[in-house]
C-alpha cells in the first residue's frame, strides 16, 4: 500500500465511563469454559461447553420464527381432552417423533377441527426438535402459499429460492393450516 493511500486514524484513550459501559455490556463469562466454548473433561479430553449448546438452542428457537401467540406451547403443556383417545394418541405420537428423530421412517399429519390443538402439537414438535439441535421453521400455511404464489409473479421480485431471504427450507417445518374442515 502506498503512503498516499494510507488512512491515518488518531488514537485516543478511552475514558473510565466508556470502559465501564463496555464492561457492563459484556455477558458474564462461563465458569466451565471461561468463554472458549470448550470445556476440559478430565481423562476424556475436551467437548463443547453447555453454554454454547444453550446459546445455539436459543438461536435456533429464535430462527424458527414461532409467533408470540404460540411461544408457550410445548408437548409437555398440551392437555388432551378427557376421554379423547385421538388427542391422546396424537400427543403420544408427537413425543415419539421428537424422541426418535432422525431415525423415523415417516412424519405426522395432524387433522381435526379448529381449537383441538394441532398448532400446539406442531409447535411442541418443533420445540422438541430444536432442543435436539435440528433447525426448523414455523410457517402459517396461508402465508406459505402466498409466498409460493408470489414467486411466480414477475412483479413481486421474489423467487422460489430467495423467499424471505432463505436459500433453502430447513429439515423440519411446522406449518399451520388456516382452513376450517
Amino acid at each position: 500500500m502506498s503512503a498516499q493511500r494510507a488512512v491515518i486514524y488518531p488514537l485516543s484513550a478511552a475514558t473510565n465511563e466508556v470502559a465501564e459501559a463496555r464492561t457492563n455490556r459484556q455477558s458474564p463469562v462461563c465458569s466451565s469454559c471461561f468463554g472458549t466454548g470448550m470445556e476440559v473433561v478430565p481423562g476424556k479430553g475436551a467437548r463443547r461447553c453447555h453454554c454454547r449448546t444453550r446459546d445455539r438452542q436459543a438461536k435456533l428457537l429464535e430462527q424458527a420464527r414461532i409467533p408470540p401467540r404460540y411461544q408457550r406451547c410445548s408437548l409437555a403443556s398440551y392437555s388432551p381432552a378427557l376421554n379423547n383417545n385421538a388427542q391422546l394418541q396424537a400427543v403420544n405420537l408427537a413425543f415419539r417423533l421428537t424422541d426418535e428423530y432422525p431415525a423415523v421412517d415417516r412424519g405426522l399429519l395432524l387433522m381435526g377441527s379448529c381449537g383441538v390443538g394441532k398448532t400446539h402439537l406442531a409447535v411442541g414438535i418443533l420445540r422438541g426438535l430444536v432442543e435436539k439441535g435440528v433447525t426448523g421453521l414455523f410457517y402459517d400455511f396461508g402465508a406459505l402459499l402466498k409466498e409460493i404464489q408470489d414467486s411466480y409473479n414477475p412483479l413481486s421480485k421474489t423467487s422460489e429460492l430467495n423467499r424471505s431471504g432463505r436459500a433453502k427450507e430447513p429439515p423440519s417445518a411446522a406449518r399451520e393450516s388456516g382452513t376450517k374442515q
